[in-house]
């Protein structure tokens, strides 16, 4: 009878040790899992940041390139008539414009 009743208590306790693992574990994998959807959504907004920035940088790359060709035009056609019109003044300020708004919107990352 005594083997019996220390039998029952060793499965008693194996049972207590065995709950306490599986509440650690249970702890541990909400812990894991909460982790884990804090980084998914740190990489939803990061993924976001990175398209808006691919855009700004396809503006700022095609608004440079028109600014610098309506500056070069103007400037061309004003060197080569050795006076400024109201036409070759109006490309350059808004070639130089283009790029300076190109430029300012590369900058506000």
């Amino acid at each position: 009878m005594a083997f019996a009743v220390a039998a029952f208590e060793d499965a008693r306790e194996s049972r207590n040790v065995l709950s306490e693992q599986l509440a650690r574990i249970s702890d541990d994998r909400d812990h894991t899992r909460s982790l884990y959807y804090e980084e998914v959504k740190a990489h939803a907004v990061l993924s976001t940041k990175l398209d808006l920035l691919s855009q700004f940088d396809w503006f700022r790359q095609w608004g440079t390139r028109v600014g610098a060709l309506l500056s070069g035009v103007g400037l061309t056609i004003a060197v080569q008539a050795e006076s400024l019109h109201f036409t070759e003044i109006l490309l350059l300020v808004a070639g130089l414009g283009i790029m300076a708004i190109s430029f300012w919107a590369g900058r506000v990352k």
